[in-house]
């Protein structure tokens, strides 16, 4: 690797840590891993090793899951959790092996019911996701007065319901988001009865945070699990499954992404007037020094690792490695390296006075950043070298 490229430090031992806290604080819900949060192999490796399962939306993201684990004794589960398939991925799923399948929709139970009547449908519904970071109900869910129809016609097709599937939206941080759902999948439970049906599966979803605070805390994370597993403890009886898809909550603080200065340009403008606006020579003679206000351009973007600001709402903040005496930083803005003018990755940010070779960092970086980054303007993803802290 060209000493002048981005690279990615993966740290394994962050998955270890996040699956042993999961399990302490969510002992009842199975983590089935949203594989397109980051489909690094290896990652998918660590967390079948550690016991996880895998919530999977593609037949590539299961092709994925089914090679990274091929040489396991024991395989693991998979849900293909996109309520709207392409019948060639429904049949290739199938056929692979997979049995729960999430839907929305009565075409979608039509497609279903044309290829296996064996398949485990789980019923999508919408949640209020208000406030989460990413929503997703505004694409995905059956609404309240589509629950009976979706049902009926599940049963006329011969097909068995077998649970309920909810996503309160990713990073949200409002437990009661969760109550209400809960709830809704609660009452669908019980009218499954009347179709002769027996639920036995209740997907909470994911969305839960996984970043760190300056001093390594998670946030919120446990406060959220807190509150949620007495609420299912309450609903639902312990024959009852219960899974949840975390993606961001496992790999977000895995990964460090560390970047280099490529080219600076200084702007020289004064923090109060521009100086070509200055028609008063005296005036201008006492206006105070000029300041040097640096753009920073490296070589990693939006169209790249940083298409979390796009796509996922990430705010980010550089870091600099370098000595632990004082520095003097000022507002300074940084670039991506491509020539689109939206390739802007921080305004404003504090940084000391750098020069082209230097190296900037950036935390919590696993999630949603690799599985997105492509190769525009001939720019390609960010190296991965993997530690293992634990």
């Amino acid at each position: 690797m060209p000493l002048e490229d981005s690279f990615y430090v993966v740290d394994i031992g962050v998955l270890v840590s996040q699956v042993y806290q999961w399990r302490r604080v969510f002992p009842r819900v199975e983590p089935f891993y949203a594989v397109k949060c980051n489909p690094d192999p290896l990652i998918v490796k660590t967390l079948a090793t550690l016991g996880c399962n895998f919530d999977c939306a593609s037949r590539n993201e299961i092709r994925l899951v089914m090679e990274a684990t091929k040489d396991m004794p024991t395989k693991p589960d998979i849900i293909y959790a996109n309520p709207c398939k392409s019948r060639l991925g429904l049949l290739e799923a199938v056929c692979k092996g997979v049995k729960m399948v999430t839907f929305d929709n009565e075409m979608e139970v039509q497609k279903c019911a044309s290829i296996s009547k064996n398949i485990q449908l789980v019923l999508r519904i919408i949640t209020d996701d208000r406030g989460s970071q990413c929503r997703l109900s505004s694409k995905f869910g059956a609404p309240r007065h589509k629950w009976r129809l979706l049902l009926a016609a599940a049963q006329k097709h011969g097909l068995q319901v077998v649970g309920v599937s909810f996503h309160v939206g990713s990073g949200c941080r409002d437990a009661s988001r969760y109550e209400a759902a809960l709830k809704d999948a609660r009452e669908i439970f019980d009218l499954a009865g009347e179709y002769g049906m027996n639920m036995q599966v209740l997907d909470i979803g994911g969305g839960f945070p996984g970043e760190t605070h300056r001093d390594g805390h998670f946030m919120y994370f446990t406060e959220i699990a807190e509150q949620v597993a007495p609420l299912i403890d309450e609903m639902f009886p312990p024959s009852v499954r219960i899974i949840g898809e975390p993606g961001r909550y496992f790999v977000a603080a895995c990964a460090t992404l560390c970047c280099s200065v490529i080219a600076a340009r200084t702007n020289e403008m004064n923090s109060s007037f521009e100086p070509e606006a200055i028609d008063d020579k005296e005036a201008a003679e006492n206006l105070p020094p000029l300041q040097d206000d640096y753009s920073y351009y490296i070589n990693d973007g939006v169209y790249g690792a940083f298409n979390n600001i796009m796509f996922d709402h990430a705010t980010v903040r550089p870091r600099i490695l370098g000595p632990g005496e004082k520095i003097v930083a000022t507002e300074e803005d940084v670039f991506g390296p491509t020539c689109d003018s939206i390739d802007v990755i921080a305004r404003s940010v504090l940084l000391p006075k750098l020069k082209v070779g230097d190296y900037m960092y950036f935390q919590n970086m696993g999630a949603y950043t690799m599985a997105a980054a492509s190769s525009f303007n001939g720019f390609t993803p960010s190296e991965k070298f993997y530690v293992c802290s634990v």
